[in-house]
């Protein structure tokens, strides 16, 4: 998980997820955020919003407060005319939350090249565009915190395949997770930002 916070008081928040955009953390981050925030605004991201029933179910019971927007990350367009949408909405974000996972169960990536090699090069690859972000973020007059965050070991469809030797304590619920998570996001400030923080709070080496 990768996530970019501007924190402030209240805040319009824009949870990204590149699939799966219906279950797992990220419509949990959603879940957590309409429910302990009762001023804020949330603008959900997927490549096939008119499918993310979920989501949908999740307006009707928070009508106004909730978005769903078309991205598909592969495509520039998409991401800049969901950019302009959200900015003549909302006029800015406060907080966003990038929360996106693959990982086959064959063990390959998405391309099928590589297996875990090519999971574990874009893993680092992602603690680097983190760490750049968060040098570029903090220059200038309005700076944003930028932080990597690792939710545990959730249970969720993507981690199945792998969490047979996860002991049951270690083994995560989506709602535990983001509560802890929420709470690292809610403690955050300049000083932290670049850094690799764990569920706990502790920080995570590079």
């Amino acid at each position: 998980m990768r996530n970019n916070f501007h924190v402030c008081p209240s805040f319009v928040s824009n949870i990204y997820i590149n699939r799966n955009l219906s279950r797992g953390i990220g419509l949990q981050f959603c879940k957590h955020l309409l429910e302990k925030q009762s001023t804020i605004a949330v603008v959900a991201t997927s490549r096939d919003p008119e499918n993310v029933h979920r989501l949908h179910n999740l307006a009707q019971v928070y009508p106004g407060r909730i978005s769903v927007v078309k991205i598909d990350v592969t495509k520039g367009n998409d991401i800049k005319d969901a950019a302009e949408k959200v900015k003549d909405k909302f006029g800015s974000l406060d907080l966003l939350i990038n929360c996106a996972a693959i990982l086959h169960p064959s063990r390959k990536g998405e391309t099928n090249l590589g297996g875990w090699y090519s999971y574990h090069m874009s893993k680092a690859a992602l603690n680097m565009a983190t760490k750049n972000l968060s040098i570029e973020m903090g220059r200038g007059r309005d700076k944003v915190a930028c932080v990597a965050l690792h939710p545990g070991t959730v249970e969720t469809d993507l981690s199945v395949p792998y969490r047979q030797n996860v002991s049951k304590e270690k083994l995560f619920s989506a709602a535990y997770s983001v509560q802890c998570l929420m709470n690292v996001i809610d403690g955050l400030s300049l000083h932290k930002t670049g850094r690799f923080l764990a569920w706990d709070g502790s920080e995570l080496t590079w």
